[in-house]
């Protein structure tokens, strides 16, 4: 091979490798983020719970009228 196209290929190679390690510290950030959030999302799910027995998981439905989804 000319010695020109080794040069070139073992550039982009170099280039290939630093996307791939941008691409894996972004996935690292991403899943931080993500596992921040969720433990938030929990804290705040428990502090309602305490204020008023409010269980974060069953749907406030008191306000809902049966007639707005009646598809009619």
């Amino acid at each position: 091979m000319a010695p020109l196209i080794v040069f070139a290929e073992y550039r982009q190679e170099q280039r290939d490798r630093a996307e791939i390690e941008r691409d894996r510290e972004m996935a690292a950030r991403t899943e931080a983020d993500t596992d921040y959030l969720a433990r938030e999302l929990a804290a705040i799910r428990l502090r309602l719970q305490r204020l008023g027995g409010i269980d974060p998981y069953e749907p406030d439905t008191d306000d809902v009228d049966p007639n707005d989804y009646a598809g009619t």
